[in-house]
């Protein structure tokens, strides 16, 4: 969709405003403006959301104007159509929306990646798990829509309970040259997930065929959004 890129970076328009409403001229000018009627005296917060907003509303409108089309219309199945294509981009950016709260929270637990901006404004997690190296040593992996993190899972005692974190092992960032590797063995734990960057190949092992199969999906649909450098 059209204004994609806006909804996703929304969040960090938001973080970017507040931090630069301690600048007295800068907050000066904006209540300046909330003065003036042509703009219905609506501040700057008021104009952002409006994209954001559209998608609903959009979707909305499409189903009232498909609710008094005829079936036999020729209008009737791209109403359809737009109809199915809104939900499917409104369901997506939920979906961001979430996986960006759930790799904030994965990102406070990680010790030692070397990028101190994992939490990227543009990254967001789309699933973690178990699984097995190559020499069968657990791992705990995370899959973004641009990178997959090895790590492994400590316990730390703090205030006498256990909390669960990670210590970084390595990532695999997602270019137009990474490949997915799989291969699925004879034994129902045996489904592997590899990855073949051009210069290095590294496999993981899934504890279930369900389980390797989602990851399978997940990562091919996360390459292929890179292959094609689309925003969402």
């Amino acid at each position: 969709m059209w204004h994609g890129p806006y909804i996703y970076n929304y969040e960090r328009g938001q973080e970017t405003l507040r931090a630069n409403m301690p600048n007295t001229e800068f907050s000066k000018f904006l209540n300046s403006r909330m003065k003036l009627s042509r703009l219905g005296y609506k501040t700057l917060d008021d104009f952002l959301i409006l994209p954001v907003q559209r998608v609903p509303r959009y979707i909305m409108l499409v189903e009232a104007i498909r609710k008094y089309t005829a079936i036999s219309h020729p209008d009737n199945e791209p109403l359809r159509c737009a109809s199915q294509m809104l939900k499917a981009f409104a369901e997506k950016v939920n979906k961001m929306k979430k996986g960006k709260e759930l790799l904030s929270e994965f990102a406070d637990k990680l010790q030692g990646y070397p990028d101190k901006d994992l939490k990227f404004h543009t990254r967001y997690l789309i699933r973690g798990g178990a699984m097995s190296d190559e020499k069968k040593r657990p791992r705990y992996c995370v899959l973004t829509n641009d990178l997959f993190i090895i790590s492994k899972s400590i316990l730390r005692k703090q205030d006498d309970s256990k909390k669960k974190s990670f210590k970084y092992i390595s990532h695999i960032p997602f270019t137009k040259s990474t490949k997915l590797l799989v291969d699925v063995g004879s034994s129902t734990d045996s489904y592997m997930i590899g990855f073949d960057t051009g210069s290095t190949k590294i496999s993981f092992y899934s504890h279930t065929i369900k389980d390797g199969q989602q990851w399978q999906g997940d990562i091919a649909s996360a390459l292929k959004v890179i292959l094609h450098e689309t925003p969402c």
